[in-house]
């Protein structure tokens, strides 16, 4: 298994290889000299503007009378560490700061995965979207895909009585999901900075590439969704050239993870101020 682990990410690097191995060398430069520099820095503070709101969602995972702990250096010290270490290991780092807090593990376990599961889901139903584009889904198919979101969407704010002994009100969950959606949508806007896009359906597509791409990410068969991320860019964008869309992949993806950690690294001095002045949690 272990072995198996090693291996699997090499299908994403072996299938950027061989992507970028068709690429016309020429092209690309003349792509990499037409990029204009207030796309690449529009493109920045999108990005920028995307994990703030996802902050922002993680806070409002919490009670009021919690906002007086540092959440937010919570959540961003654990994106940072999330892309600096190998595992990414930001999701337990992120539990154990809650637990330094005072947070049970219970809460601290359940409150991680609540703010996760947002992205997790949302990428799901935004997949579908994207794929519906190539292979239109059947009336059955839709209306099992809609009862089974309600079902997972009222199971996931009713675990959290369960779990925290509180629910949020349907304001505060509508809330959480806005940020989501505006979270990605942002995020996505900044691939659609940097290529040509000249119409709303390209705009529209261009959006829905960036949500699957993230989505297919996920499995565990590239690094970052290198290759894979690409692959998908490559079947949506079919009106730019394989350099364009290259080219925009990795200034996209290379623009984000400097932001973040540019960003997040203000933070980090934070983490150790974790002891709250007033109440505690338990």
């Amino acid at each position: 298994m272990k072995i198996l682990r090693k291996i699997l990410p090499f299908i994403g690097i072996f299938l950027f290889l061989y992507l970028i191995s068709k690429l016309s060398w020429e092209q690309f430069f003349i792509a990499l000299q037409n990029l204009e520099l207030y796309k690449v820095l529009l493109c920045a503070l999108l990005c920028l503007c995307g994990i703030f709101l996802k902050g922002l969602r993680w806070k409002s995972c919490f009670l009021r009378q919690y906002y007086q702990y540092p959440l937010f250096s919570v959540f961003f010290a654990a994106v940072y560490y999330g892309l600096v270490t190998p595992g990414r290991m930001g999701e337990l780092l992120k539990i154990g700061f809650l637990k330094d807090l005072g947070f049970g593990m219970k809460q601290a376990v359940y409150l991680t995965l609540y703010d996760r599961f947002f992205d997790l889901f949302y990428l799901v139903i935004a997949a579908c979207l994207g794929i519906s584009l190539f292979y239109p889904p059947s009336t059955p198919v839709v209306i099992i895909a809609l009862v089974g979101i309600v079902v997972v969407l009222a199971v996931q704010r009713a675990t959290m009585a369960m779990f925290l002994g509180y629910m949020q009100s349907p304001s505060r969950f509508l809330w959480q999901w806005f940020l989501t959606t505006l979270a990605y949508f942002v995020y996505a806007m900044g691939l659609s900075v940097l290529l040509r896009v000249e119409h709303f359906q390209e705009f529209y597509r261009s959006v829905l590439a960036v949500w699957t791409g993230n989505f297919i990410a996920l499995i565990p068969i590239s690094i970052h969704g290198l290759g894979t991320r690409e692959a998908v860019y490559l079947k949506f964008l079919h009106w730019l050239t394989p350099e364009e869309i290259v080219l925009a992949s990795l200034a996209h993806f290379v623009l984000a993870v400097c932001i973040n950690l540019i960003f997040c690294s203000f933070f980090l001095s934070r983490v150790s101020e974790l002891a709250p002045q007033d109440s505690s949690p338990e």
